[in-house]
């Protein structure tokens, strides 16, 4: 595998091996901040929070890097607003580029705990945990997050259900080029979604195995870079959580990096 990481790079579009002939790159991105990163907040598929001051700055940062390793033939990007906001800057510097919102790359939907803050919830913390723990463990990845007894609004999702999603979304991109002879099939397409999604999106994509988003980190708008084989159907990575373009910003970090899933 060719692959570089973060800390290896001072130039994203230097620094990515050649597309191999009869392969396909895909830019997977995460949004950039919002208040609730900087709280610590569980943010999942169903907080649709806009981005801060600093997630604008640090979507227009990630958009100009990305503007140098195109055109793009697609850019698209969750439902939701921080994700599409994001999407929206990289767009702007890929005018021809086809712009699509999928909800298939939407947040993972975390039950209960969507706006929880884990740091000041000793027992929410320890059953987050324990949860986390089956799943890496004893293989249970499609055990869901539970929900309150009751609600009508909460919505819990298994790791394997949200990667399953995102492989199918993924998979539609993939045959855009396909059926539409306006788009560029050479292109490379950008997919903006967020962290745990992306976490579990790559894991699947390149391992077939979500417990493995635990071995991945995604700062916000971190770029990763997977070639696609349509001869046999895998992926490569090529890049994984670049984020030197967002180093002036917050050190381009989430606060919530560590572990399997945080802020998100």
């Amino acid at each position: 595998m060719s692959m570089c990481t973060a800390k290896a790079l001072s130039s994203l579009g230097s620094s990515i091996p050649p597309l191999a002939p009869g392969m396909r790159r895909i830019f997977i991105v995460r949004h950039g901040q919002t208040d609730w990163n900087v709280q610590r907040r569980i943010q999942g598929g169903g907080a649709d929070l806009e981005l801060n001051k600093m997630g604008e700055a640090q979507a227009a940062a990630a958009a100009a890097e990305l503007a140098n390793v195109g055109p793009f033939s697609v850019v698209a990007s969750s439902h939701l607003v921080r994700a599409k906001r994001t999407a929206d800057h990289i767009a702007m510097k890929h005018p021809d580029a086809r712009r699509i919102v999928d909800e298939r790359f939407g947040e993972m939907r975390f039950g209960k705990f969507e706006g929880a803050e884990l740091g000041a919830d000793a027992e929410a913390a320890k059953e987050f945990r324990a949860i986390k723990k089956s799943w890496i463990e004893q293989g249970r990845v499609d055990l869901e997050w539970p929900c309150t007894p009751g609600s009508s609004t909460e919505v819990g999702e298994s790791p394997q259900a949200c990667a399953d999603r995102g492989r199918a979304g993924i998979e539609a991109l993939l045959k855009v080029g396909a059926e539409d002879d306006a788009v560029d099939e050479t292109l490379p397409m950008a997919v903006v979604a967020h962290g745990a999604f992306n976490k579990l999106l790559i894991s699947s994509l390149l391992w077939n195995d979500v417990r493995r988003s635990s071995e991945l980190e995604q700062s916000n708008v971190a770029i990763n870079v997977l070639d696609f084989d349509p001869a046999n159907g895998s992926f490569e990575a090529r890049i994984l959580n670049y984020h030197e373009h967002a180093k002036a910003y917050n050190d381009g970090k989430c606060p919530c990096d560590a572990g399997l899933f945080g802020c998100e």
